[in-house]
C-alpha cells in the first residue's frame, strides 16, 4: 500500500511499473470452462468467464443454453460479492439476454466505454434507441426500451431508459452512461472526463443496492481499468494507502483478463493523484467542482438571467477564468489545379481521436479526402470527381460525413450546382448513391447527429429535404407557405436532433420541429426497407421565423447548445437564443441576443465559419485570406477575444474552415484552391513565425 507521496514517485517509473504488472496473477479459463452450445454468445474464443463468478440468467423452456451470458460478477470496495457485473458488449444476437441480465439481476446504471465501431471494425450492438424524440423505442425479446431523455457531456453521453417487461407489464428506469473519449490504442489523456463521469455515477444509485453493469467490447481491459479506478477513487475517500497491484489481481479473480496492458496499469497511479489534486483545488476554492462549472457553453441551456449582457458568465467564488490565450502555427499548404474555387471543407468526426485526421474538400468537379499527416503535411487519399463534359460538369459546393451502420466504413455526401447528391463509399471508392429532387443548387448537406441514415439538404430552390440513406427515400420537404422566400443557403441540426435551424437570401432565419408526431412518424415509416407506399411528408411552417437578426443573406448558421450562431455577409457572427433567455420554449418570433463577434472585410456571401462545439471554438475566414478564431470557453463570453491566422501567400477568400475533433488542427480553403492546415500551439513557448519559409509547403 502507498500513500500519496508513494503514490506520485511509482507513477513516474514506469519500468517499475511495467514488472509490477507482469509480477500481478493472472487467472486463466479455457473453452472447458464453458456450458456446451454456447460458443457463438462470445465475441472471442479466448475471452472466457470464471465459472465460479459467471452472471447466470433464468433458463428459459428447459433450454440450458438460455441461462448463458458472458458476464462475471465483481466485488465491490468492501467486498460485496456482486457489486459490480464486468461483461463484453452485447452481440447483435446477444441483446436480447444482454437486457434480460439488466432485468433479473435489477440493475440500474450501465457503463458503456466502447464505440459501436473503430477503425472499421464492429465492437459492439446497437442497444439503445437512437433519439428520445424521433426513435425512442426498440423492441428486444419480451423486453421494450424507451428513450426518455439524452444529455451530452464533455466526454460522455447519459441516456435516461425506461425498460419495459412486456409480459408483466412491469417498468423500471435505467441510466446509461456512454464514456466517448477513449481512444481505439492506449488510454485516455485528460482523465478529467472519466472521473467527472465516475462521480455522476454515484448519483444515480445507492451503494450496493443493484449491480453496476460496465462494459467495453471484450469486457476486460477497458472495463477492469475503469472498475479499478472505481474501486480506488472509493479508497480514497477512505483516506487509507492505495495497493493497485492488490486491487487488480482481486479483480482479475472475479473477471479474467481484466487489465490488459502496462499503460491501462499506469493509468490507475495517475487517476488518484489527479483525482486527489482535483479535490485539493476544490477545496481550496470552498466549493465542488461540477461538470457544467468546466464549460460555458455546455452550461448555456442553464442559465438564468434578465440581462442577456450577463450571459456566459458563471457564478463563482473567487476571481473568474480570463479569456484563454490560443496559439496556431502553419504546417503546410497545398494547391488543387482545377483553376476554380474550394467553396467546403468537412472533417470526419466520426473517428476518435487517436485516429488519422481525415477531412474533405469540394470545389470545381471534385471532392477530394485528405488526410492530416503528423509530420504536419496533408497527404490525398483519394479524390471523387464527376466525368461528365464541359458545362455538363457538377461543381460541388458542399460534402458531409456519415458511416455505414453494418460495416462501420465511412461514406461521404457531396453536392452542388447541379442539385444531385452523390454519395460516395471510401472502401469501394466509388459513388454508391444518387438523389435527384431540388430543382437547382444544393447549397449544404447535414447529417442527423443520431440518425446517421438521415441527411439533409438545403437548396437555391427555397426549401430544405430530408432523406433517408437505408431506404432511399425523400421523408420530407420543409417549406412552402411559410417558408424561405428566397435560397435557401446554411441549415444544422440541433445536437439532440429535434431542431433545425435554417438561413436563406431572404435574410430570415427559421426552425423547424422534426419531433413532432408527424415528423417522427415520418422517420420512422421512411426507414421501413419495405414501405412502398411511402409519402413524403410537406411541412409548411416552421415554429419560429425571424428577420430582426440580420440585414443581408445569411450564409451559415449552427446550434451551440441551446443558443444558435448565424453570419451574414456584415462582418460580424451574432450568438443568439430563440426566445427567452431563461426560456426552452421555441415559438414565434422573439429572440434574445447574447454577443457578437465582429470580423473585418467579410461582407462576401457563402464564407461560411468552423465551430468545434466539444472544444469551443470557432473559426472563420475573410475575403482577403485571413483567418479568425474564437476560444469561447471563457466564463465571460462578452471577453472572447480572436486570435489572427494568416500568411502573405493566402490572400483570397477563404470560403470555409473546419476544425478537428480535438480543435488540434484548423483547415482553411480558398478561392484560388490552396488548403491551408494551421496546428495549435501546445507549448506556451511556441511562436509563429508567418514569413518562416519553412512553414510553406
Amino acid at each position: 500500500p502507498l500513500n500519496i507521496g508513494k503514490i506520485a514517485e511509482a507513477a513516474e517509473n514506469s519500468v517499475s511499473l511495467e514488472g509490477e504488472f507482469k509480477e500481478i496473477p493472472a487467472p486463466s479459463t479455457t473453452l472447458e470452462d464453458l456450458p456446451k452450445g454456447v460458443e457463438s454468445k462470445n465475441r472471442f474464443s479466448n475471452v472466457i468467464p470464471i465459472p465460479d463468478t459467471r452472471v447466470l440468467l433464468k433458463q428459459i423452456a428447459g433450454d440450458e443454453t438460455s441461462e448463458y451470458i458472458n458476464a462475471n460478477f465483481v466485488r465491490g470496495p468492501r467486498d460485496e460479492p456482486q457489486y459490480y457485473i464486468a461483461c463484453q458488449a452485447p452481440l447483435e444476437s446477444t441483446v436480447p439476454d444482454f437486457w434480460r441480465m439488466i432485468w433479473e439481476k435489477q440493475s440500474k446504471l450501465i457503463i458503456q466505454l466502447t464505440d459501436l465501431f473503430e477503425n472499421g471494425s464492429a465492437k459492439c450492438a446497437d442497444y439503445l434507441p437512437p433519439s428520445e424524440v424521433l426513435d425512442c423505442h426498440r423492441l428486444y425479446g419480451d423486453f421494450q426500451v424507451t428513450l426518455k431523455k439524452r444529455e451530452l457531456k464533455q466526454g460522455y453521453i447519459i441516456s435516461f431508459i425506461t425498460l419495459k417487461h412486456m409480459n408483466d407489464n412491469l417498468r423500471r428506469d435505467i441510466v446509461h452512461y456512454w464514456y466517448t473519449d477513449w481512444p481505439h490504442s492506449g488510454v485516455p489523456q485528460d482523465p478529467k472526463q472519466l472521473i467527472s463521469m465516475l462521480l455522476e455515477c454515484r448519483t444515480t444509485v445507492k451503494d450496493g443496492t443493484s449491480s453496476i453493469v460496465v462494459h467495453c467490447c471484450p469486457g476486460t481491459g477497458r472495463t477492469g481499468t475503469v472498475i479499478a479506478i472505481e474501486l480506488l477513487m472509493r479508497i480514497i475517500d477512505t483516506k487509507k494507502p492505495i495497493d493497485v497491484p492488490r486491487t487488480v489481481y482481486k479483480l482479475r479473480r472475479d473477471r479474467s483478463g481484466s487489465v490488459q496492458t502496462k499503460e491501462q496499469y499506469q493509468y490507475k497511479y495517475f487517476i488518484p493523484l489527479f483525482e486527489m489534486g482535483s479535490r485539493a483545488v476544490d477545496d481550496s476554492s470552498g466549493e465542488v467542482a461540477s461538470d457544467d462549472d468546466t464549460s460555458s457553453l455546455h452550461s448555456f441551456s442553464t442559465i438564468s438571467s434578465n440581462d442577456t449582457k450577463a450571459v456566459g458568465k458563471r457564478k463563482r467564488k473567487g476571481s473568474s477564468k480570463p479569456p484563454p490565450k490560443i496559439g496556431y502555427v502553419l504546417k503546410s499548404s497545398v494547391t488543387e489545379d482545377h483553376g476554380k474555387s474550394l467553396f467546403g471543407v468537412r472533417f470526419n468526426d466520426h473517428l476518435k481521436d487517436d485516429s488519422p485526421k481525415i477531412f474533405a474538400t469540394a470545389g470545381s468537379n471534385r471532392v477530394t479526402v485528405y488526410e492530416c499527416c503528423p509530420s504536419g503535411a496533408i497527404k490525398v487519399i483519394c479524390i471523387f470527381a464527376d466525368p461528365s463534359p464541359g458545362p455538363h460538369a457538377e461543381e460541388f459546393f458542399t460534402c458531409a460525413w456519415s458511416f455505414d451502420k453494418e460495416t462501420g466504413r465511412p461514406i461521404l455526401a457531396a453536392a452542388g450546382e447541379k442539385g444531385v447528391i452523390r454519395v460516395f463509399s471510401l472502401a469501394t471508392r466509388k459513388c454508391i448513391k444518387n438523389y435527384i429532387g431540388h430543382g437547382t443548387a444544393i447549397n449544404e448537406l447535414q447529417f442527423h447527429p443520431l440518425l446517421t441514415d438521415v441527411l439533409m439538404s438545403v437548396s437555391k430552390d427555397y426549401s430544405i429535404r430530408l432523406w433517408n440513406m437505408r431506404s432511399d427515400k425523400l421523408i420530407a420537404v420543409l417549406g412552402g407557405v411559410d417558408g424561405h422566400r428566397s435560397e435557401a443557403i446554411s441549415a444544422d441540426f440541433s445536437r439532440d436532433g429535434r431542431w433545425i435551424v435554417s438561413g436563406g437570401m431572404d435574410h430570415s432565419l427559421k426552425i423547424w420541429d422534426i419531433g413532432s408526431e408527424l415528423m417522427k412518424g415520418a422517420l420512422w415509416d421512411s426507414a421501413k426497407l419495405n414501405n412502398k407506399h411511402y409519402k413524403t411528408v410537406q411541412v409548411n411552417f416552421p415554429v419560429f421565423s425571424t428577420r430582426d437578426i440580420h440585414r443581408n443573406y445569411v450564409d451559415c448558421v449552427r446550434w451551440i447548445g441551446d443558443f444558435v450562431a448565424s453570419k451574414a455577409c456584415e462582418n460580424e457572427i451574432v450568438l443568439w437564443k430563440p426566445g427567452k433567455i431563461n426560456s426552452s420554449e421555441i415559438k414565434g418570433s422573439q429572440i434574445s441576443k447574447l454577443h457578437v463577434l465582429t470580423v473585418a472585410d467579410c461582407e462576401l456571401w457563402y464564407i461560411r465559419f468552423g465551430l468545434n462545439v466539444n472544444n469551443k471554438v470557432l473559426a472563420l475566414g475573410n475575403q482577403f485570406g485571413k483567418t479568425y478564431v474564437w476560444d469561447l470557453d471563457i466564463d465571460n463570453l462578452m471577453e472572447a477575444k480572436h486570435v489572427l491566422l494568416s500568411h502573405p501567400k493566402c490572400n483570397t477568400a477563404v470560403r470555409q474552415t473546419a476544425i478537428s475533433r480535438d480543435g488540434s488542427v484548423i483547415i482553411c480553403v480558398c478561392d484560388d484552391q490552396t488548403i491551408w492546415r494551421w496546428d495549435k500551439i501546445k507549448d506556451e513557448d511556441d511562436s509563429v513565425n508567418d514569413d518562416s519559409p519553412d512553414l510553406l509547403r
